[in-house]
């Protein structure tokens, strides 16, 4: 430390160099976080402008967002957390009025803004101007490279976020989860649509970055609303609905499980995603959405209103469903139509072009059957209308090559079998999950006696 504190006040230009002062920074934040408290102001500072320089390499961002969550540590008191995370959050809305070049809706930007602290600092001590008035506003607050550094600041905001949320903490703190909320609401809402509208984008160029950066910036907020429903659980059960509704939105968005999505099939060749098209970050956007639902079902499947519940079980259920009429039909074109033709058909189905395995099917099926596992092992008051669908879904998943896919589907129909056969107990029903390797949650049949003894028949 003697070495790496004297250098904060001017941090060297190489970004391996600063990258590797925020990592020791971090590890001593870690192991000893009251040494640092007299520090915690410049370290703060470093780590801030690290993250937010327009030029900064993606391994010394990455090391910024860790380093800068670990520095509420210091102080170790709430109030330092919930002010971090409060300028966290401010910093990225300044960051969306650019990257997202006035497209939005103008009501949406100002409910979201109105979540925020009054008279909130960003990071670097700026406080959030007005929403942009238009594409040409936008542009006037940087847009073209301005808009490319801002996605990138970004994703390194929602990462913070996200390790903030999920670091240990000495003391309670006051989550914002409607903040949070508020700005994966207006992150997640952006697509093609304003300009199929006739909206014109300030710059072309930028529009382009746009449209490549949504799918890894989609699957960034998504992840971060998991973490958040993860972390907060009962704490957030009011925010379980909006919550439910915003992912169900993007899911039909990016029609899961059959017709072509929204995102552009573009080549976002950018450093760390060299090499990887749009469609794999397309099918990282469907199985993250997945993901969430089968955590939403999860945690809150009976809180629940009624109509969000069906809405939630259906798409579940088509998603499944789907997936695994894709695969058998590419399965089946492979034997007969050679592997050209049962390309296209995997391309067609999971919405892009290109080798399915790059597609990642195989993932998308499996996360959808989690979420209809999820779906049909909800506690609910009446019998899971789409239970017979599942069990059959369930066995065409034993007999599939992938092996994700043959490990939940078995889970599945073990823990099946307690809403199949109620009085036989909890054995059949202590399956395990994918994400948590631990029990599925406890389950309520909704069986009248007389379907107790005669079965559920498909």
């Amino acid at each position: 430390m003697p070495v790496v504190l004297p250098q904060l006040q001017e941090p060297p230009g190489d970004g391996r160099v600063a990258a590797a002062m925020a990592d020791a920074l971090s590890a001593a934040l870690r192991a000893l976080p009251a040494a640092l408290r007299s520090h915690a102001r410049p370290v703060e500072r470093f780590a801030a402008s690290a993250l937010m320089a327009a030029g900064s390499p993606p391994g010394l961002r990455l090391a910024a967002s860790q380093l800068l969550a670990l520095v509420p540590r210091a102080a170790g008191d709430a109030g330092a957390w919930g002010d971090l995370c409060q300028r966290l959050l401010t910093e990225a809305h300044r960051q969306l009025d650019v990257a997202f070049l006035g497209l939005e809706d103008p009501a949406l930007v100002t409910s979201a803004r109105a979540t925020l602290k009054p008279g909130g600092m960003g990071l670097l001590g700026g406080a959030p101007g007005p929403p942009s008035a238009g594409p040409a506003a936008a542009a006037g607050a940087g847009g073209g490279a301005g808009g490319a550094a801002a996605l990138a600041r970004l994703g390194g905001l929602l990462d913070c976020l996200e390790r903030l949320l999920t670091g240990a903490f000495p003391v309670a703190v006051p989550l914002p989860g409607g903040t949070v909320l508020a700005l994966l609401r207006r992150v997640l809402a952006m697509d093609t649509a304003p300009v199929a509208e006739g909206r014109v984008p300030a710059s072309a160029s930028a529009y382009a970055e746009l449209i490549s950066a949504l799918p890894a910036l989609h699957a960034a907020a998504l992840g971060l609303l998991q973490t958040l429903l993860a972390v907060g659980r009962g704490a957030l059960a009011p925010l379980q609905g909006p919550a439910c509704a915003l992912a169900c939105d993007l899911l039909r968005r990016l029609a899961a499980g059959g017709a072509r999505t929204l995102v552009v099939a573009a080549w976002p060749v950018r450093e760390q995603v060299h090499a990887f098209s749009a469609d794999v970050l397309a099918a990282a956007v469907q199985s993250a959405a997945l993901r969430l639902l089968e955590a939403l079902l999860q945690a809150g499947g009976a809180s629940l209103p009624a109509e969000q519940r069906a809405r939630a079980d259906a798409l579940a259920a088509h998603a499944a469903a789907t997936t695994a009429a894709a695969a058998e039909r590419l399965a089946r074109e492979a034997e007969t139509g050679g592997r050209e033709r049962a390309w296209a058909s995997a391309s067609a189905a999971y919405g892009g072009q290109g080798d399915p395995g790059g597609v990642g099917a195989p993932e998308l099926r499996a996360a959808a059957l989690r979420a209809l596992a999820a779906s049909v092992l909800a506690p609910a008051p009446h019998r899971p209308p789409f239970l017979p669908l599942a069990l059959e879904l369930f066995r065409q998943g034993l007999l599939a090559l992938a092996p994700d896919v043959v490990a939940v589907s078995g889970r599945a129909l073990a823990a099946c079998e307690a809403l199949l056969h109620p009085r036989l107990g909890g054995g059949y029903a202590a399956g395990e999950s994918e994400d948590s390797e631990g029990p599925l949650p406890e389950i309520d049949s909704g069986l009248s006696s007389s379907d107790e003894e005669s079965g559920i028949e498909e």
